[in-house]
């Protein structure tokens, strides 16, 4: 049997909700302000005031909708590739110092987006340090990549088959 050279992140009905959610909202404020409001004099005060907003929050959580399930990560031939959307990320394998599973028992202070069941952001744990993380959530599970600059955060799928390629592909333990 051949094994996999990518992995998908491992999504969560707390990540597709916290996208979904606000989106359906959004659109029922719509559908209900806006037939109303067509035949104002100040229209385009309360386009630009409201309907504006309203518009870019909801194009950018379809964007994050769109992007979220295509969260992974790909063994390449010199190196591990992290992808989300167009957002990239590579490290050789020979840079790669540790790896392990381990949960996070502090709330992170974050730099970047992170909330309920997405995190591609940057993150200083209490209990761990500073690590940036590509992943489906930020306490559970995570399984992290230390390298000799920094240590990263991620949510395969399978993380102990992605553990034993990993080991396969550089001098790790």
């Amino acid at each position: 049997m051949s094994k996999p050279k990518s992995f998908k992140a491992k999504t969560t009905r707390s990540g597709w909700f916290t996208i979904i959610s606000p989106m359906v909202i959004l659109i029922t404020v719509f559908l209900l302000i806006v037939p109303s409001r067509l035949e104002l004099e100040n229209f385009l005060v309360f386009f630009l005031v409201l309907l504006l907003p309203m518009l870019i929050i909801f194009f950018a959580l379809l964007y994050l909708l769109i992007i979220y399930p295509k969260i992974q990560y790909r063994f390449d031939d010199n190196e591990l590739i992290f992808t989300c959307g167009p957002f990239k990320k590579k490290i050789l394998y020979s840079e790669i110092k540790k790896a392990f599973q381990r949960n996070f028992n502090s709330v992170p202070v974050c730099v970047g987006l992170n909330f309920p069941g997405f995190a591609i952001t940057n993150a200083n744990f209490a209990d761990y340090g500073k690590i940036t993380l590509w992943a489906t959530r930020w306490n559970k599970n995570i399984t992290v990549i230390e390298t000799t600059t920094k240590s990263y955060g991620i949510t395969p799928i399978n993380e102990a088959y992605f553990l034993e390629i990993l080991k396969e592909k550089t001098t790790i333990d």
